[in-house]
């Protein structure tokens, strides 16, 4: 007998609550104004004239850079994701979990903004110092790096939205025989506790 076999598109993916194309289209939007944010911050700081107000910017600047708070609030988040999906009933480890995703998120973007500030800025001076050859290279290793940042980026955003935006998505989690679903919880705690440990 032939077991039919089963198309994985956007109409599968709606009937769980994995995949909302205005979901989606929200979190480029905010992704984009926080990138933009960012890039705002590392240019204040560049080009003000000396002064409170300029070192206030590069501070800021200088501690979005690090991946430390997004460690801080991302790592957290993906744990009590884990255990929103290991207990269900504990509605309110999932709240807690998209707050923390969310919060993120945003910095993630901000951080990518930073980061892609800093290129356009040194860009010249790579350019003059050490030719076009090494600004391609640099802008190539760049595209690749921040590319990769906005896709995990966005996993995180979909993480958050998994909980309690889709209804659909608890009902298709509720479905899942209890040995899956708590596999499935117990790996995101374990990346989240993995991460941690190496990340401290």
């Amino acid at each position: 007998m032939k077991i039919p076999r089963q198309v994985v598109n956007q109409a599968w993916f709606e009937e769980r609550g994995l995949y909302s194309k205005r979901e989606l289209e929200d979190g480029l939007w905010l992704y984009t104004f926080f990138t933009l944010v960012g890039a705002v911050l590392i240019f204040a700081a560049r080009f003000l004239p000396q002064g409170r107000y300029q070192s206030y910017f590069e501070a800021a600047a200088n501690q979005g850079l690090g991946p430390t708070l997004w460690d801080a609030v991302g790592l957290p988040g993906i744990l009590l994701l884990g255990l929103s999906i290991v207990c269900p009933a504990l509605i309110n480890a999932g709240r807690a979990s998209k707050a923390l995703l969310e919060g993120a998120f945003g910095i993630g973007a901000a951080m990518t903004g930073i980061i892609l500030g800093g290129f356009l800025i040194q860009a010249p001076d790579i350019y003059l110092s050490k030719g076009v050859g090494s600004l391609l290279f640099w802008g190539t290793v760049g595209i690749v790096g921040l590319s990769c940042i906005a896709m995990l980026n966005l996993s995180t955003w979909c993480l958050a939205k998994l909980p309690h935006a889709n209804p659909q998505f608890s009902t298709w989690l509720g479905k899942l025989p209890s040995v899956q679903r708590v596999l499935l919880g117990l790996s995101l705690i374990c990346v989240g506790i993995v991460s941690f440990v190496t990340q401290a």
